[in-house]
Parts: structure tokens; sequence; C-alpha cells
């Protein structure tokens, strides 16, 4: 132990002997001496006419940068809000309870009545109706209202939050119409 602490020692005193290195010689970049300061030589770029022009071209260069900035990152929120919109929407959607299809107004015509309803789920793209987001926020009134579809034809239903459910859920596109009879 004692030897271990005399050659601790010794070392110290060697060490210490040697020359301490220079700050520059540790310093990666070496510190370069001061210079004079030169007055530079006047030219026609050195006008304050070419200065000004010069720092109004860099000042709007920075501004157009920082905008770009701004725009991009209000870019980035707009597509994160429409996906999380587009997600809120569709599992709204997909809680829908399945609404009655409307009852079907029968009239003389050559137009054909027999097609069927098409189910939300059976859709192969599962893409949503665009009629969902304004069936969701929809406040049930139950006053009588018609519509008219091209492939169900006109439909009564209870209220127009129904036909905008029927819509959503059954994929059909009813519109709002005055009279279940149509005129002619």
């Amino acid at each position: 132990m004692r030897l271990l602490t005399f050659v601790a020692v010794g070392l110290t005193l060697i060490i210490s002997s040697i020359q301490i290195e220079r700050l520059e010689d540790v310093l990666v970049y070496a510190v370069e001496p001061a210079t004079k300061i030169r007055k530079r030589e006047i030219s026609d770029t050195d006008s304050p006419k070419a200065k000004s022009s010069v720092q109004f071209k860099e000042f709007v260069e920075d501004k157009l940068i920082q905008h770009t900035q701004a725009l991009e990152h209000l870019v980035k929120l707009v597509q994160a809000n429409e996906e999380t919109t587009r997600q809120l929407l569709e599992n709204l959607s997909n809680r829908v309870e399945k609404p009655m299809l409307p009852q079907k107004i029968e009239i003389t015509s050559r137009r054909s009545f027999s097609s069927k309803p098409v189910s939300l789920v059976d859709q192969p793209n599962n893409k949503i109706s665009p009629w969902c987001s304004v069936a969701i926020l929809c406040h049930r009134t139950y006053s009588p209202v018609c519509g008219y579809d091209d492939n169900f034809g006109y439909g009564k239903f209870d209220d127009i939050c129904h036909m905008l459910q029927v819509n959503c859920y059954w994929k059909y596109n009813f519109a709002l119409v005055p009279s279940c009879r149509p005129v002619i």
C-alpha cells in the first residue's frame, strides 16, 4: 500500500514538472490574433442606395421564409385536424342506429321502384356518406317531410333528420321536395 502511495506521488511530481500545454495546442481551431481594422474603400456597391437595396432584399427574403414556415405549420395543423375530424366522423357514423326506411309513396309512372337499399357495412370501400356529418348534428323536430331519390323514388320521413340519417346509413341521396306528389 505504501509502495502504491509513493508511486502516485512520484508520478504527480513528474507530470507537474512537464511543461503545461498551451491553450492554442488544446483548441481544435487555433485562435487568430487580432487584426487591425482597415477602412474599406468606397465603391459603387457601398453607396447608401445599394446598401438599402440589399437590406430591403434581405428583409423581404427573411419575411418570405418566415411566412412560408408559418404556412407550412398551418397546413400541417389543418391536415392533422382533417384526419382527426375524419376519424371522429367515421366513429360517430359507425355508431348511428339503423334508421327505418321512409314510407314509399307510389305514383303512377314508368319508373321502377324495385331498388334495394345499400347498407353502410356492405360497401367495399367503406366510404362515409357526405350526409353523415349533417345527420349527426341534426336535432329532431318530428315534422313530416318528403324527399326524392333517383333510385328509391318519393319517400315520406318523420322529419328532415330522419331523411339525413337514411341518406347517411343507407347511402341514398334523398333531396327535400315540397310535396310527396310530383307536379306534372
